[in-house]
């Protein structure tokens, strides 16, 4: 493998890495122990959680959060699971058992898993328990979906084996955040996989037939995901372990693995699998249990499992890895298995075991150092081109060294037969098997082989299995799959058996003769034919695949074809692999897709030879393939007249030619040749895109090998038609060149590049591009297997042939690649290496020269070049390749470059060789004048090339050219554009350089000019160190010329920087100023004050000097200074002046504090500058200037003590109107805040000033809507002139109101309350003093009102106390006639009128508003006003009807003119008069004597015959009749209403009352129907309305139905029980009525006709009789009278028994039995039930039982007759049993078993046995002793066979869920033992014995105290004893027996009962003589459930082991076993 590959696969693998990381992100902190430890949780795994829960809410609905919440822990998992386990019994090791199993462990493992990432992930928990309660969810389908199941859980058994290999590394866990990320998204992987598969099959596939390939198509990715965490997970250990012994060129631990693994990525899907759990009969191979504990136990290393072909090796090779993998606690292994599978041939060698076996070590051992060493050691061994034997030699040292020595485990290899070499490298590698594993005392290895020929070393364990092994096997095998045959069904049991045996006898001990016998049965059409064709099928499997060949269509051109590709594929292939080759035309080269479903073409051809498993077609089995292969190979000719339709040599061929023709078709992408292989990524998108093209690719060339066409010594044999499928393209070589490598061993690798090689050059000529590519790979896969002294031909042969295709850039690859080997070898003159690499050499210069490559390139080819010639002693040559070097360089990096430099020092070496010295100062003064032609001015270079020249002309002392050269120099750098710092440096450093040199020539003026052009051009320069540092420079020049003036310019300026920057203390400014001083002492002298301007005072005093140059003369000079300015206009020199001046003055001005005081001195001064200045900014526009200076002055003034007021109020009046000038409105509300302050400060709140100002800020902040501050300045009003008893000042009105509004606006309602109420109380004392109106009274009213309203605890008494002052002041103020005092008086009126207390005021006030309003002149109040008077008018009588004055006379005489008005204009039934008649006649009820109740009873009276008479709307009659009973009721006159509605009714049913006058009817005459309404509603009402009205209705016509009904029955003889169904509705009638007579009249009749109807004898007691009567009729009316009879009666029956009265009972259940003969007898669920009861009790169960003897046969032959029926109604018709409570049937199967009734007794426990999965209420001790009773029966009934067999998995199931040493449990066994004694089977009775025995002794036993065990030890041992002597001996060596024995009396000897009963050593036991312990007896009672109740522990629940369980094996997506296959 190239590096550029290794550096791509070790890339990728930290880019998944990276995807991960991104996820989730925490912070680390170390804790102590220096371990890192994340600070808060991933949220990857609450992501997954929430999506999961959501995708449950979206399936489930309602539903989804029970489901959510209906596991939440494990313990309820195991607690359901135990449920389910003793609910179906399922037997050991059935697939259902299986399943079950790995639902236990994959729970446990997730229990674990979630607290350890609970640590560091969120919803971890929550997580957990979303996958229990989805594995519960999909377990609770049951076994009839197990062949979903057994997928699911096998898949979810796996992944719980990859949590148990998380869970082993916990520790790395702690402190990597790595591995928690990665554990997190497993996780997280694991609950989507989890729920998915609940969802899809509970939900959306639940009613489809399960498919294994949908199952892979829709999780197969999730699957992958989760285990490809398993692959980063241990990548992750292994960095973090290796890391800090990483070195140099170590491998990654990617690369190892891609070493180990098929690098055919199919090949690897059969290879390396995750886990193996293809369906498995079920109780398969248990057979082998005992051999394989006895071999884990023993002493040899390896056992040897031979066989026969097709005898069942691989399936038992999987069931050893299953077996061992359950093992726990001291027996737990680690298994690594390896199946060799003959359909891989490149697989098949031992290499390959070793890769396999080490693969899964790789993983199990994670973070071994030394492992990795040994394995990378391989993996270089590979690459370098080591021999296979010796790369293998280190895989097996690296298997020794990686086996443990502190745990178990096992190496399981199957089908070593199947091995490349044959018999002798089986046999090597079992010997190196065997060497491996014996070395470690804790690891085993079981090897499955066919026979061998040689003889078997006795160090291994042997076992060879025979046909009576497998015999039991091959019968499940046939029930299992017979019944996908389509006729099996139809055969009766006897039939069935007796294929069965007819298949198992004839299979000899071959599956696969069974299998594909069976395969010939499924083409049968009949039964019959079945079972003929079963009884002549051939005996051996050559003639059964004869036979099956002859149902083959081979004219059919794809049976013919498929067939062939199978047999000569190189592995099996995909489906879809098949459907390509399928769908090609080779004689035409096309392609054709089809439509047809490839499988079912493939099945329709060879459907009884293959398999369709996992997307692959295989055959059934290896022996099948064998047997056709060795047909085909015996094909000699090509004529196809033989037995066989091909031969081998011709499958060969048409696959070569399919796939080239495929590869031709669908490869056309123009690729260029390369050397560099194809990453695994593209590979993988072409192999993706085009399914036949990985298989095509890799094997086309063995296929070629194998085919006619090859001719390994001639030219091939290549026909036309295969020319022309050949594709030309170059991209089927890079793919050949990146697989061949990585595929096969490098020698075999080089044999098939070669081979491809001389094809392609046969077809395709030399000069193609294919064959460049395949001479490139041969070049690339040669290149690992040389030394690094040789050189690789194939490259310069690949050279020669690019240049000839015109590929510059392969021949140019090529060209460096072979110059590069080469390099490192010393040119030879005239050999072929040193040719060649001239050749090359010239070549790359030529075309790097031709292409415009860089210059800088070719110069190393030419190095190399002069090297070579300087190396074979060629001068010349050298000499003018290093000076072209040397031009070259100079050309590219200049000529003195430190390139340049060494190539002019080759060059000068061989110059000098030559004696040519005179070139050096040339060279030298050729670089600068080149520099100052071509390089700019201020490149370094070139500056750099100057100061040498300029330092070789001083040595020199060429003062022309020296002074030549700074002139050339200074000039260039003068006209430089750029600002570059060190530009500009050098150009004062030339020159001061050249002012030195003009000092020294004399020459002083030209010294000073240019002197003084420097100053000028940095007077305008910033100012930086730099800058200054050469102004020094200058300025002591300047001085030094004597150019005092300018100096003294430079120093001040050097003076105003230092100040600037606070360094006047320094050393540098110490010294400038010293110079300053000096030079102005010298121009003082020369020049007299008198001449200094104001100008130069003021810059020489106040500008330059300090504080102490202030005095009232300079003082008096800048002010003059700014007003001279002023007076010109010239604003910039105010602003200057004034600035530096106020500097002076005030020095606060320059700083930030803005409210500084105004200086104590100059003060008139400081504010005439202020003013001028701040004009001046604003001249200027500088409007922010100009209001920074107004701001100052305006604080300033503020903050002076004693400041007048008059300064105060113009500079505030000056900066507002600046704010109002320039619109900055709101910048003034500050303005007047602080100028309002400030007043208030001088002269106190209540000034006019201070209010007027706060007026002025709330308007303005109004206006601006700016409510804050309105709000400060109306609250500082109101709080300023508020007095102390809480009244404002009139000036505050206006205030308080605008606050009230801001307040209600900000819905303040509490700060708008307190204002509101402080302007009320000074309205209620100032109102008339402030003279406010009653607009204003009545707004305040109002508003005050609406505020008072929005507190939500805002009471009644306040409002009202309001509107009580409210009404006073109007009155006070505004006089009692006002319209304003009428409002009050009517609001005041509704206030109270919402109070009890104050009703009757309101009638008052109502009245009084009425009166006033009467007295006033019309016209003189407001019409609003005056409805609201009109209102109140009419509210009065209402109002009396709710106050205490209702039953005044006033109120009477009120209500009577309302009923009178509203009778005469609405009528009687109108709802106005009927509140009126309700109001009036309580009132008139309510007085309290006995004439006003009478009046109230005449009234209403009148009323209903008034509406009865008159009324005919049925609504009004309806409404009516409700109304009035409600009066009645309030009136308290319901016995009244009673007895009329009593009247009313029976004038209505019968024509007959006391009512008839009123109602104008006649005797006997009706009321009319239409009226019944009026009745119905008035006696619902009355009645509470406890029934619907139409009810009513529905009663009063059945009464009358039901009258003339009884007089029809009488006269008509109607059936009996309609007769006395009809009778009874008339007796409840006239017992309404209170009709005594007619009553006893009815009864009397009626109980003659019941006694008649019922065939009573005269023994029956009359009451009985009368009673059961009496409950008839009550009954008979129900909706299930029958059961309701049956029901009441049964209790009736029960209580006489009870009571011990056993003849009333008699008779009343003789009645009832008789009775129900009239309703069908007993013929329902309930019914059942009821009659049971009955039978029950008759037959005493539960009850007192009767002491007469006559009495209680009686009872029991009735129950019994009683029963019969039951039982005969049951078994006869589709009722299910078990719906009948259980506790009944408990006591009728107790029932049953007293009668001796065996046969009903078995069918209902059978029918309750298979009908427990559907009864979850059920305990499971219910369903145990249902098992129980149900096995005691069948055996008892003579079904031992069954008996025995449920028993067995009751066992095996109770010892799983409540321990072996429960009581129930070892009951069982005990019932087995009994049963197993009875059918004679004493061995198998001793062996449960046994089990138990050793149970009490192992850690089981530890679960009991110690004298419980004993106990248990001494039963069983006593129960051994019994077996011991009926079988006359043991059933294996007695030594075993003893040490038992021993081992028991060890422990227990000590103990009580062990002592007590004292047993005697098994020594001196007699094999005869045993007595009837242990002999099984029928129970007395066949009840099941016990009346005691027993505890049991869920054994399943102790499954959940600790931290440091160490799981049997991990599993990921490279690991674990290699594919099926072999015997």
């Amino acid at each position: 493998m190239s590096a550029s590959v290794a550096q791509e696969n070790y890339l990728g693998s930290a880019s998944k890495t990276s995807k991960i990381e991104e996820t989730g992100r925490i912070n680390q902190k170390a804790d102590s122990t220096g371990k890192v430890m994340s600070t808060h949780k991933f949220t990857t795994l609450q992501d997954a959680t929430q999506q999961s829960a959501a995708m449950f809410r979206t399936e489930l609905g309602s539903s989804s959060e029970q489901f959510l919440s209906s596991c939440q822990s494990v313990e309820t998992f195991f607690d359901v699971i135990a449920g389910i386990r003793l609910h179906q019994m399922p037997h050991h090791s059935s697939r259902w058992d299986k399943v079950l199993k790995w639902a236990e462990f994959f729970a446990t493992q997730v229990q674990i898993y979630s607290e350890m990432v609970s640590q560091f992930a969120d919803h971890a928990n929550q997580a957990a328990r979303m996958i229990w309660a989805s594995s519960l969810s999909l377990i609770k389908l049951g076994p009839k979906h197990i062949s979903m199941l057994e997928k699911s859980f096998g898949v979810f058994y796996s992944c719980g084996l990859t949590l148990g290999f998380f869970l082993r590394h916990h520790e790395p866990l702690r402190s990597s955040e790595k591995l928690q990320l990665i554990t997190a998204a497993s996780f997280a992987d694991l609950l989507k996989l989890v729920t998915g598969v609940t969802i899809d099959y509970t939900q959306k596939q639940l009613y489809t037939r399960f498919s294994a390939r949908g199952f892979d198509e829709r999780f197969s990715q999730t699957i992958a995901s989760f285990f490809s965490h398993g692959d980063r997970f241990t990548d992750t250990i292994w960095a973090t372990r290796l890391q800090s012994l990483a070195k140099p060129g170590d491998i990654s631990v990617d690369l190892v693995r891609d070493f180990l693994m098929p690098h055919d990525t199919v090949t690897r899907r059969l290879a390396v699998t995750r886990f193996i759990r293809r369906p498995r009969a079920d109780y398969t191979c248990e057979w082998f249990s005992r051999h394989l504990t006895d071999f884990t136990q023993g002493d040899k290393a390896t056992l040897l499992v031979t066989g026969k072909p097709a005898s069942g090796k691989t399936v038992l090779s999987e069931w050893v890895v299953e077996r061992l993998q359950s093992f726990h606690g001291r027996r737990a292994s680690e298994v690594m298995m390896y199946t060799i599978d003959p359909d891989l041939k490149t697989e098949n060698t031992s290499l390959n075991v070793v890769k396999g076996l080490l693969l899964q070590m790789l993983q199990l051992s994670v973070g071994d150092n030394a492992l990795y060493k040994s394995l990378s050691l391989a993996y270089k061994l590979s690459v370098t081109g080591s021999s296979t034997s010796q790369v293998e030699s280190a895989l097996w040292k690296a298997l020794e060294g990686g086996l443990r020595s502190d745990r178990n485990q096992a190496i399981i290899v199957d089908g070593i037969d199947d091995l490349s070499g044959g018999e002798t490298a089986s046999l090597k590698l079992l010997q190196q098997l065997n060497s491996v594993v014996s070395k470690h005392s804790m690891t085993k290895c079981v090897v499955f082989s066919r026979p061998f020929s040689s003889s078997i070393s006795k160090s291994y364990g042997l076992f060879s299995i025979e046909p009576e092994h497998t015999s039991q096997d091959m019968h499940y095998v046939a029930e299992y799959s017979l019944p996908t045959t389509p006729n099996f069904e139809a055969l009766v049991k006897e039939d069935r058996t007796s294929l069965i045996s007819t298949l198992v006898k004839g299979a000899a001990g071959s599956f696969g003769w069974l299998l594909q016998a069976l395969e010939i049965l499924k083409a049968e059409k009949t039964p019959e034919s079945t079972l003929k064709t079963a009884r002549t099928l051939p005996k051996t499997l050559p003639k059964l695949i004869d036979l099956t060949l002859g149902t083959l269509d081979f004219k059919h051109r794809e049976t013919k074809s498929i067939l062939a590709w199978l047999l000569a594929a190189e592995r099996p292939l995909l489906v879809e692999e098949v459907r390509q080759l399928m769908e090609l035309d080779t004689s035409t080269c096309t392609h054709t897709p089809r439509s047809t479903r490839t499988e079912d073409e493939v099945v329709n051809a060879l459907g009884p030879f293959i398999d369709i498993r996992d997307g692959f077609v295989r055959f059934r089995h290896n022996t099948i393939k064998q047997n056709l292969l060795d047909r085909a190979k015996a094909v000699t000719d090509y004529k196809n007249t033989g037995p066989f339709p091909f031969s081998i040599e011709e499958a060969h061929y048409d696959l070569t030619i399919r796939s080239m023709a495929y590869v031709k078709i669908n490869l056309t992408r123009d690729m260029q040749p390369t050397l560099e292989p194809l990453s695994h990524y593209k590979l993988d998108e072409l192999f993706n895109s085009y399914e036949l093209l990985q298989y095509s690719a890799r094997y086309w060339s063995s296929h070629f090998a194998a085919s006619p066409m090859h001719k390994p010594t001639t030219k091939h044999k290549i026909p036309a038609n295969f020319k022309t499928c050949f594709p030309h393209s170059t991209l089927l070589a890079m793919i050949e060149g990146s697989c061949y490598q990585f595929q096969f061993p490098i020698t075999d690798a080089l044999n098939h590049c070669l081979h491809t090689l001389s094809v392609r050059r046969s077809i395709l000529a030399e000069s193609s591009e294919p064959v460049l590519q395949t001479l490139l790979n041969l070049a690339r896969t040669s290149q690992v297997t040389l030394k690094p002294t040789e050189i690789n031909g194939y490259y310069y042969d690949a050279w020669k042939l690019a240049i000839t295709l015109k590929l510059t850039t392969v021949a140019m690859t090529c060209a460096h690649t072979y110059t590069e080997m080469a390099s490192s070898i010393t040119a030879t003159k005239n050999t072929e290496i040193t040719t060649c690499r001239i050749e090359m050499l010239q070549y790359i210069i030529t075309i790097q020269r031709e292409t415009g490559v860089h210059e800088r390139e070719t110069v190393g080819y030419l190095e190399q070049l002069a090297t070579i010639y300087s190396e074979t002693g060629e001068t010349d040559k050298a000499t003018a390749y290093y000076k072209e070097i040397y031009e070259l360089n100079v050309r590219i990096y200049g000529r003195n470059a430190p390139e340049t430099r060494r190539s002019y020092q080759n060059l000068t070496s061989t110059v000098q060789k030559s004696n040519r010295t005179d070139e050096i100062y040339n060279i030298t003064k050729k670089d600068y004048d080149e520099a100052l032609y071509t390089l700019p001015s201020t490149d370094p270079k070139r500056i750099s090339l100057t100061w040498a020249m300029i330092e070789l002309y001083e040595k020199r002392k060429d003062t022309r050219r020296l002074e030549e050269t700074l002139v050339t120099l200074w000039q260039s750098l003068t006209r430089a554009t750029t600002r570059d710092t060190k530009v500009q440096e050098s150009k004062i450093d030339v020159a001061i350089s050249y002012v030195e040199l003009l000092k020294h020539q004399k020459r002083t003026r030209e010294a000073e000019n240019i002197l003084r052009t420097l100053w000028i051009d940095l007077e305008q320069e910033d100012e930086s160190t730099t800058t200054i540092t050469r102004l020094k420079v200058i300025g002591d020049q300047l001085l030094s010329v004597g150019a005092v003036d300018t100096a003294r310019s430079v120093y001040a300026r050097l003076w105003a920087y230092y100040v600037k920057m606070g360094m006047q203390s320094s050393a540098e400014a110490t010294s400038v100023s010293n110079a300053l001083n000096q030079v102005t002492r010298e121009t003082t002298t020369e020049t007299s004050y008198e001449v200094m301007t104001r100008v130069e005072i003021f810059e020489t005093t106040l500008a330059t000097g300090n504080t102490e140059t202030i005095n009232t003369t300079t003082v008096k000079n800048a002010v003059t200074l700014v007003d001279i300015y002023y007076q010109q206009e010239n604003w910039k020199e105010v602003i200057r002046v004034g600035t530096i001046t106020l500097g002076k003055l005030w020095p606060a001005f320059n700083t930030k504090e803005i409210k500084a005081p105004l200086p104590s001195t100059y003060y008139s001064e400081t504010i005439e500058i202020i003013n001028c200045l701040s004009f001046s900014h604003v001249k200027l526009h500088q409007i922010e200037a100009a209001e920074s200076i107004y701001l100052r002055a305006f604080y300033a003034v503020i903050a002076t003590l004693n400041s007048p007021d008059e300064l105060l109020d113009s500079s505030s009046t000056t900066l507002i109107d600046f704010y109002h000038t320039h619109g900055m409105l709101e910048k003034t509300i500050v303005i007047y805040r602080d100028l309002s302050e400030e007043i208030q400060r001088r002269h106190g709140k209540t000034n006019p000033l201070a209010i007027s100002t706060l007026y002025t800020l709330g308007d303005m902040s109004m206006q601006l809507n700016d409510t804050k501050d309105a709000e400060f300045a109306y609250r500082e009003i109101y709080t300023n002139l508020t007095e102390g008893s809480g009244l404002i000042h009139r000036d505050a009105i206006k205030a308080c109101l605008a606050l009230c509004t801001i307040y209600e606006q900000l819905r303040q309602y509490s700060s708008a309350h307190k204002v509101y109420s402080s302007i009320w109380h000074t309205f209620i004392k100032h109102g008339k003093d402030y003279e406010l109106q009653p607009a204003f009274a009545e707004n305040l009213y109002q508003k005050y009102v609406r505020i008072l309203k929005q507190d939500a605890k805002m009471d009644y008494a306040t409002l009202h106390q309001l509107a009580v002052d409210y009404r006073k002041a109007c009155v006070r103020f505004y006089g009692t006639s006002s319209e304003i005092t009428l409002k009050a008086t009517l609001q005041l009126a509704g206030i109270k009128e919402e109070s009890d207390q104050h009703r009757e005021e309101a009638i008052n006030l109502y009245e009084e508003a009425d009166q006033r309003s009467r007295e006033l002149p019309e016209g003189e109040i407001s019409e609003p006003t005056m409805a609201a008077i009109v209102a109140g008018r009419k509210r009065i009588p209402h109002l009396y009807s709710i106050s205490k004055l209702s039953t005044s006379p006033r109120a009477l005489t009120v209500y009577s003119q309302k009923l009178q008005s509203e009778q005469s204009r609405d009528g009687y039934a109108h709802r106005g008069a009927l509140k009126w008649l309700s109001l009036l006649s309580i009132a008139q009820a309510r007085q309290g004597s006995k004439e006003s109740s009478l009046n109230a009873i005449h009234t209403l009276e009148s009323s209903i015959f008034y509406i009865l008479r008159n009324e005919k709307s049925s609504q009004r009659l309806a409404d009516s009749g409700s109304k009035i009973a409600e009066i009645y009721l309030k009136a308290g006159l319901k016995p009244d209403a009673e007895q009329l509605l009593g009247q009313l009714r029976s004038q209505a049913v019968f024509g007959v009352s006391n009512v008839n006058q009123n109602l104008g009817l006649a005797e006997g005459e009706r009321m009319d129907p239409s009226t019944w309404v009026f009745i119905v509603t008035f006696g619902v009402t009355l009645a509470g309305r406890k029934e619907p009205v139409s009810s009513a209705m529905a009663d009063l016509i059945s009464e009358l139905y039901i009258y003339e009904e009884y007089n029809r029955s009488i006269a008509q003889k109607a059936p009996f029980l309609a007769t006395l169904s009809s009778g009874s509705r008339l007796l409840q009638f006239t017992r309404s009525v209170n009709d005594v007579s007619g009553t006893a009249r009815v009864e009397t009749d009626l109980l003659r006709y019941f006694s008649a109807g019922l065939n009573a004898p005269k023994t029956i007691n009359n009451a009985i009789l009368a009673e059961f009567l009496q409950l008839v009729l009550v009954e008979i009316h129900r909706q299930e009278p029958d059961v309701s009879i049956l029901k009441i009666s049964s209790e009736a029956v029960s209580a006489y028994l009870d009571k011990g009265r056993f003849q009333e009972a008699h008779d009343l259940s003789f009645l009832l039995d008789r009775f129900q003969q009239f309703q069908g007898g007993y013929n329902s669920l309930e019914k059942i039930d009821l009659g049971l009861q009955v039978a029950l009790a008759l037959a005493g169960r539960g009850k007192v039982k009767c002491q007469d003897t006559k009495i209680r046969t009686m009872m029991l032959e009735l129950s019994q007759s009683i029963t019969n029926q039951i039982m005969k109604t049951v078994r006869s018709s589709q009722i299910n049993i078990s719906d009948v409570p259980i506790d009944l049937l408990n006591n009728v199967c107790g029932l049953l078993g007293d009668y001796q009734n065996m046969d009903d007794l078995e069918w209902i426990l059978t029918a309750l046995w298979q009908s427990r999965d559907s009864q979850p209420t059920w305990s499971t001790s219910t369903v145990v002793g249902i098992g129980r009773r149900l096995v005691e029966t069948q055996f008892s009934h003579g079904h031992q066979d069954q008996a025995i067999a449920l028993c067995e998995d009751i066992c095996y199931n109770l010892r799983r869920v409540w321990g072996a040493l429960d009581a129930t449990t070892l009951e069982m066994h005990i019932l087995l033992s009994s049963f197993h004694t009875a059918a004679g089977n004493y061995r198998k009775a001793m062996l449960v014995h046994e089990e138990v025995l050793r149970d009490t002794v192992s850690d089981k036993g530890s679960e009991l105290p110690l004298a419980e065990a004993s106990k248990i030890a001494v039963q069983h041992l006593e129960l051994l004893k019994r077996a011991y002597q009926r079988l006359g001996g043991w059933d294996k060596e007695p030594q075993m027996y003893v040490d038992l024995y021993h081992q028991i009396a060890h422990v227990f000897g000590s103990e009580d009962a062990w002592r007590k009963s004292a047993p005697a050593p098994l020594e001196k036991w007699q094999a005869k003589g045993a007595d009837s312990l242990g002999i099984w007896t029928r129970p007395q009672s066949f009840e099941f459930i016990r009346t005691s109740t027993r505890k049991h522990s869920n054994h399943l629940r102790r499954s959940s082991r600790p931290w440091n369980f160490r799981p049997s094996h991990a599993y990921s997506s490279q690991s674990v076993a290699i594919a099926s296959g072999g015997g």
